[in-house]
């Protein structure tokens, strides 16, 4: 999926790139704290626990991939369209006699 940059201007881009970045960056940490609940549970031989901490870390690196992989699509097209849409200067126009 790739963010439609073209209805977006460079500013709202460049919004929604930095939302997601953090977004996936809670979700890497959400992972990791899953992780070590299922570490914790499993040395606490709580087998079911550790089971369902980890598979949820596996559904959080599986959304985290997701993002990221959404994030790294549309960086080019956001640098692109902020150089683009850079105002020309504009000269004024003559005056009319």
């Amino acid at each position: 999926m790739r963010i439609p940059t073209e209805t977006l201007t460079a500013e709202q881009a460049l919004t929604v790139e930095h939302a997601l970045w953090s977004a996936l960056r809670a979700l890497e940490e959400q992972a990791a704290v899953r992780r070590r609940m299922a570490e914790r549970a499993d040395r606490m031989e709580k087998r079911i626990t550790a089971e369902r901490h980890a598979a949820r870390a596996c559904e959080l690196d599986a959304q985290a991939q997701q993002v990221r992989n959404l994030v790294l699509a549309g960086l080019g097209s956001v640098e692109e369209e902020a150089t683009a849409e850079e105002p020309a200067s504009e000269e004024p126009a003559p005056k009319k006699h």
